[in-house]
């Protein structure tokens, strides 16, 4: 599902978003997203917006799935994978300070916490951030 950023700085950027973790943002803003993701950063935030024709339709919970069935999706719960924690850490390290607490402004992390960070504690900052949602 494709949602917009309000804010024109988050464009040709990566960004950690709740349930999807690390998503692309277009040049346009535009981001691809889980339908789950889309509903709470839109409805959560005043920096998101669906992109015209793409509102999700009212069913965004989970469909009851027969309990006979069985389920090969790899992604299902949306557990990420230890490769998807080290290709995170990879992009944060690679990230500039500016990036990186754009990420933690866009995730609404208090900014006392985050704003006085050197990168290298940024990085570990937002991992430790990362670790701890995922453990939920």
């Amino acid at each position: 599902m494709k949602i917009h950023s309000k804010n024109n700085k988050v464009q040709n950027t990566k960004l950690i978003v709740p349930i999807d973790g690390l998503v692309t943002i277009d040049g346009e803003g535009i981001a691809d997203v889980s339908p789950k993701c889309a509903v709470l950063l839109v409805s959560n935030t005043n920096d998101w917006e669906y992109v015209k024709g793409n509102k999700p339709q009212k069913d965004t919970e989970e469909t009851p799935t027969d309990p006979n069935e069985e389920t090969t999706d790899p992604d299902e719960g949306n557990v990420p994978t230890e490769d998807e924690r080290v290709l995170l850490e990879e992009k944060l390290n690679s990230s500039t300070v500016k990036e990186l607490q754009a990420m933690c402004q866009e995730a609404n992390l208090p900014e006392e916490e985050w704003n006085k960070l050197t990168k290298k504690l940024l990085v570990k900052y937002l991992m430790d951030k990362y670790d701890n949602t995922e453990e939920k």
